[in-house]
């Protein structure tokens, strides 16, 4: 074990989109997460290179991209070779735990307990979702129980949909329509392109950002809990779509409110403030080596946020299903590809709503260009997407899941 390591308290909030967080010049008020902030770095610009969040978790975790280390949901998880942060943390002498708050990140769905001594989904199967103030309260027994470094991944699930904070009048106490954020209302006008009137409309965004304002109050336990000797992290996989003929989804949008992810990282010896270069999620693992005092020879694609940031960011859709979409962003413009290679521009100093397309800048084709290169330089690390039926999961789960809008892959026909 290195010496001087620093223990780990990595939270991850899932589909929390940062443009509506108070943080970030929206409505949702989290005050647990900017007290971290003030005495971390907040990073303004940092986005998700996948819109699914087994997918996601696997690549903020494992620090390279999507299709390097390979996965489809309710698969069983990847076939990559490379190291996970848990695996890596443990060669280390760290004990690692990981607590889970949703289905998608079940061990049989989504294979992430690779390099876990405890991996905590217990109920998951069967509830979908378990409360954060009781993933936070497991994830504090089981560190109170350690004596040495520890690596504590903590999953909260309580922004994804649907949509039902305690107090629904928090962000929108005047509304008077029949709107609510369960699935019973808003079943015809999710992810199928019909909105909502845009009084409705606001009212569920309203909803969503109380969510996650309550999500916020389970934080304060768990960062009192971490001390300030440990590297905490708090990211979300990616964000939720309120617009753009697509709603209360994730899995189908590269717009930046699926994109935009937040970033804040407090450790010891990191100089407080604001960071507006752009980092991707694959940088967040070799930043929080560095911090916590650990090497690695893991083939990382990301870059540690203390160095010059990433020029471009890569996205995109499932590359195994529709709609398969793929984007680029670099300085103030974005593309977003279609399978049949025709594009959108944008501008995102003049529009950055994403609601006035523009041609492709020429910087964003040529990254485009660069983005094979760049994942067959990891060929011998790469794992081809798993086919087939899932494995590990029941068709139960698989229900579950696809309810969820993750689709799972149907088993094949019989021969």
């Amino acid at each position: 074990m290195p010496s001087g390591a620093h223990s780990i308290v990595w939270v991850s909030l899932d589909t929390v989109s940062a443009p509506h967080l108070a943080l970030y010049g929206g409505r949702a008020d989290t005050p647990n997460l900017a007290a971290l902030a003030a005495g971390g770095r907040l990073y303004t610009r940092a986005y998700t290179h996948f819109v699914e969040t087994a997918i996601s978790h696997w690549t903020m975790l494992s620090g390279v991209l999507p299709e390097v280390h390979g996965n489809v949901p309710g698969n069983g998880g990847s076939l990559y070779q490379g190291p996970t942060a848990a695996e890596i943390a443990r060669s280390n002498g760290y004990a690692t735990g990981a607590f889970i708050g949703g289905i998608t990140l079940e061990k049989g769905a989504s294979g992430l307990d690779r390099g876990f001594d405890v991996y905590d989904d217990e109920g998951v199967r069967e509830r979908e979702t378990r409360p954060a103030a009781e993933v936070v309260a497991r994830a504090r027994t089981w560190w109170q129980a350690q004596s040495g470094p520890a690596f504590a991944f903590v999953h909260l699930f309580d922004a994804h949909f649907p949509y039902t904070p305690a107090d629904p009048r928090r962000y929108d106490p005047d509304y008077t329509g029949t709107f609510d954020g369960t699935d019973r209302t808003l079943h015809g006008h999710r992810d199928a392109g019909t909105p909502l009137p845009a009084r409705d409309l606001e009212h569920v965004r309203a909803l969503y950002e109380a969510e996650i304002t309550e999500l916020d109050v389970t934080l304060a336990p768990l960062f009192a809990m971490a001390g300030a000797d440990t590297v905490v992290v708090v990211t979300a996989d990616h964000g939720e779509s309120f617009g753009h003929g697509y709603f209360f989804n994730h899995r189908a949008s590269l717009h930046d409110e699926t994109l935009h992810v937040p970033l804040v990282v407090r450790a010891p010896g990191l100089a407080s403030g604001r960071d507006d270069r752009y980092a991707g999620l694959i940088d967040v693992l070799p930043t929080v080596l560095r911090l916590a005092g650990l090497g690695t020879t893991a083939p990382l694609m990301g870059k540690d946020l203390s160095e010059p940031g990433a020029d471009v960011i890569y996205a995109l859709t499932d590359p195994w299903m529709a709609p398969q979409l793929f984007a680029v962003r670099s300085t103030g413009a974005k593309g977003i590809w279609a399978p049949d290679g025709s594009a959108t521009g944008y501008d995102l100093v003049a529009d950055p709503a994403e609601l006035a397309p523009v041609a492709i800048a020429a910087q964003l084709a040529a990254a485009k260009q660069r983005y094979r290169s760049t994942v067959d330089a990891l060929a011998p690390h790469m794992a081809a997407a798993p086919a087939g039926p899932g494995r590990g999961v029941d068709p139960e789960t698989a229900a579950q899941l696809n309810a969820l809008g993750y689709t799972v892959p149907p088993p094949p026909a019989p021969r």
